[in-house]
């Protein structure tokens, strides 16, 4: 990993060469923050005839346009300058009647390194949702993996010595480690923030960081860091209105803290608009639209959004959300099987425990709620859990009374 420039030699090999001019690229990228360059080649058929060659060539066609909405890659073409490009996306696909098999890797520069890959069985049936399935899938990992080799190039970096764009990268790439690194992730926004007042990336970053640090408590938000949220969001949709990210965050806190799903559907969609492959704002449409009556259709949504974003560092909101949406939908035994396995991976976080504990009350099994209740402490105020149908509100929250009167 390169954290500053050097000076290359190299005597020999091709190899060394390639070696030595990734090394200078990757520092030159670091310095200049110019988008890393991804070219995509087309993809292979292995078997399958005509129709696996006309699969291959719309969804490569579909992998480039959900590359080109992105703002951390740019796409560019195969031919030209091979030393320009950091990174080439190769894949393939295999048919054997309406099975198919896709397979992807991503190769960092000229020697080649595989840095991720990826493999999707499925069933051919619409051929159209299978390719944006993918083709998502695709872009969205391809997202988080090229973020996650930057980071590598600057977690190391002191913040004074970093640009705007850079510090923005950086408190990415913590973003994506989850827990534990809210500290480094404030600082390095507030510093972003001193430097460049008006920077909405910075300001949406910024208050989604807040906003994730209180998130998974079961206690109530504490006003002063509600008030900043606000600020922030205000302040970054009124400098980018159609800003995929500000409209993230603010879809988020309008359903998760406010319970105000309209708002949250308008936001969704309008990141959309910007940034089709968005995947968690995909889920948040979703998790609105099962909120104001549409449960099946926005289930359905929300659940191929988590299935495309195994690595999506929302993937634990939108667990929980899952688990609410299969009690409102009355599956409430799925639902406690979400909600167990998700504080099997996040133990220790409270809001989830919580959703597990009433969730266990509602079905009759007050034992197992009340020793998952006890786990969460004693909070001094309970937050709300938004939903949006009354009669299965009204049953959450007759469960959660029950489970307050600490027998």
């Amino acid at each position: 990993n390169i954290e500053e420039p050097v000076a290359v030699f190299h005597v020999g090999s091709a190899k060394l060469e390639r070696q030595a001019g990734s090394a200078v690229r990757a520092a030159r990228s670091l310095h200049t923050h110019r988008r890393p360059r991804i070219a995509v080649r087309n993809i292979r058929t292995i078997g399958g005839g005509d129709g696996a060659s006309d699969l291959a060539i719309g969804l490569t066609e579909d992998i480039r346009d959900a590359l080109a909405h992105q703002t951390a890659v740019a796409v560019v073409d195969l031919e030209g300058d091979e030393d320009s490009i950091d990174f080439r996306l190769e894949g393939s696909v295999r048919s054997s009647g309406p099975r198919l098999r896709f397979s992807f890797a991503l190769l960092e520069g000229t020697e080649r390194r595989q840095v991720w890959s990826d493999r999707y069985d499925r069933e051919l049936d619409d051929v159209f949702e299978l390719q944006d399935e993918i083709s998502q899938s695709v872009a969205a990992a391809i997202r988080l993996r090229v973020k996650a080799q930057i980071f590598e190039r600057l977690k190391a970096a002191k913040n004074e010595e970093l640009t705007v764009s850079e510090l923005l990268d950086k408190a990415a790439g913590f973003m994506v480690r989850g827990q534990g690194y809210y500290a480094d992730i404030e600082s390095a926004l507030r510093l972003a923030l001193e430097r460049a007042p008006d920077n909405p990336m910075a300001m949406s970053m910024l208050a989604a960081c807040l906003y994730n640090q209180r998130e998974v408590s079961a206690e109530k938000f504490p006003e002063n860091v509600r008030e900043e949220c606000d600020a922030l969001i205000r302040d970054a949709l009124r400098l980018a209105p159609q800003d995929y990210f500000a409209r993230l965050v603010s879809g988020i806190v309008h359903y998760d803290r406010d319970g105000e799903f309209e708002a949250a559907l308008r936001d969704a969609r309008t990141a959309l608009d910007a940034y089709p492959g968005l995947t968690p704002a995909r889920a948040m449409e979703g998790v609105a639209m099962l909120h104001m009556g549409d449960v099946s259709k926005g289930l359905g949504i929300l659940e191929q959004a988590i299935k495309s974003s195994k690595m999506d560092p929302n993937r634990f909101r939108l667990s929980r959300d899952l688990a609410i949406g299969y009690f409102v939908a009355g599956r409430v035994e799925e639902a406690i099987t979400v909600a167990q396995n998700l504080v099997e991976q996040t133990p220790g976080l409270a809001r989830n425990q919580l959703v597990l504990a009433v969730l266990l009350q509602v079905a009759g099994r007050t034992k197992e709620a009340r020793e998952q209740f006890a786990r969460i402490g004693d909070p001094q105020t309970i937050r709300k859990t938004w939903i949006g149908d009354a009669s299965a509100a009204g049953h959450f929250e007759d469960a959660l009374a029950v489970l307050l009167t600490r027998e």
